[in-house]
């Protein structure tokens, strides 16, 4: 936590995020001094999942970010606070659930909420397996393939540089 950064220019695109413990948010922007971001904060077309009752989506209330925030493309299960009004036509989708949407290795299921719920506003060239998006609209870190995770299996630390 950067207790006194100005947050702007900032970008949090194509990721899939799991807030497991109680009272923590997958993706939550705080501005903790009294200026307004530096430039523009977009959260774009990630796939979050908070537990019931818990936070998906946190962001600084409109009058405190204004039209420095653009929240597009999103889906997953939880709720959201400080969404800016243009977030209500599709910002933002809590339909999901994440034993429907994700498989133990938090690729897409068929039939997942994020399979075309992103938004092509702000797209990213491939997802987590280096996987070419083209013109997919999956939301989350993956690109929703019919066999399967063809990538990295999910173990503990993180994932090396080039491995698919």
């Amino acid at each position: 936590s950067h207790q006194s950064a100005k947050v702007g220019s900032l970008q949090i695109l194509h990721n899939t995020v799991i807030a497991d413990r109680p009272g923590t948010a997958a993706v939550r922007v705080a501005i903790t001094n009294p200026d307004r971001p530096t430039g523009p904060i977009v959260i774009a077309n990630n796939a979050l999942y908070a537990r019931s009752g818990d936070f998906a989506l946190r962001v600084p209330p409109p009058e405190i970010v204004g039209a420095e925030l653009t929240i597009v493309g999103n889906s997953g299960a939880g709720a959201a606070e400080g969404l800016p009004a243009n977030a209500a036509r599709g910002g933002w989708n809590p339909a999901g659930r994440r034993d429907r949407d994700l498989g133990q290795d938090f690729f897409p299921l068929p039939g997942s909420t994020l399979i075309g719920a992103a938004s092509t506003e702000f797209p990213v060239v491939d997802d987590f397996n280096e996987t070419t998006r083209g013109a997919s609209r999956d939301a989350g870190a993956y690109v929703f393939r019919p066999q399967g995770n063809p990538g990295w299996t999910i173990a503990a630390g993180c994932k090396a540089s080039g491995t698919k």
